[in-house]
């Protein structure tokens, strides 16, 4: 697991996946910023790049920097209220080649919490 310092947010990458944490900073500079980046979910360039939460808030997410993501505005939409395992389940069953990239996703952010656990 390697950390990264990059245009106002904290970056953790495992394998090709970038997981961006947002940090307190102008919002919108930060999107602006993200735009033409690849999104962690599709790895595609981001043309709306918009903000996610990891664990969505009607499932006990909090409102913390630390749960929110810069994510493609349609990975957003698709996702929806879904938690990341969630989504995971429905992109495999309808084949989408995502379901990869989001359960990597998801490893990545449970590795990165146990080691900033492990930390404490």
């Amino acid at each position: 697991m390697i950390r990264l310092e990059q245009r106002g947010a904290v970056a953790f990458t495992c394998m090709a996946i970038a997981v961006v944490v947002i940090l307190p900073t102008n919002l919108r500079a930060l999107l602006r910023a993200h735009i033409g980046l690849p999104c962690p979910y599709c790895t595609k360039p981001m043309l709306k790049p918009t903000r996610d939460h990891i664990r969505p808030v009607r499932y006990g997410g909090s409102l913390t920097d630390q749960n929110k993501v810069i994510v493609c505005e349609p990975c957003n939409h698709d996702r929806g209220h879904h938690t990341l395992t969630d989504w995971a389940r429905h992109l495999r069953r309808d084949g989408d080649p995502r379901a990869a990239t989001v359960t990597a996703f998801r490893a990545a952010r449970k590795a990165a919490k146990a080691e900033a656990d492990r930390r404490m």
